[in-house]
């Protein structure tokens, strides 16, 4: 995701684009910590009483794209076909871009 954050950073788009991600409340500090060794991508630690995962549906390796107005614009399974995939990486990169430049 680091890569793709820094092709991201240089595409000419109408809004800034921001990877990050979410660690699943009660999965642990350890998992935190080492993401956050792996990355330098933000990420937020969900916490039971906001509970993201449950209120939209998530599981591990979902990928969903938030707007700039804040609201849901698309999902990748990433556990069906990981950014390991060209064809997957280009999609999500080429949406992402898309949904930047979008009025």
């Amino acid at each position: 995701m680091n890569s793709m954050q820094a092709e991201l950073d240089a595409a000419s788009t109408s809004v800034p684009i921001q990877l990050g991600g979410i660690n699943q409340a009660g999965v642990g500090e350890a998992f935190a910590e080492s993401f956050g060794s792996a990355t330098t991508l933000p990420y937020l630690q969900d916490t039971s009483s906001v509970d993201v995962y449950a209120s939209w549906g998530a599981s591990k390796d979902d990928l969903f794209i938030v707007g700039p107005d804040g609201l849901f614009a698309g999902y990748y399974d990433l556990g069906v076909s990981s950014l390991d995939n060209q064809a997957t990486y280009d999609a999500i990169k080429q949406a992402l871009i898309d949904l930047a430049n979008s009025p």
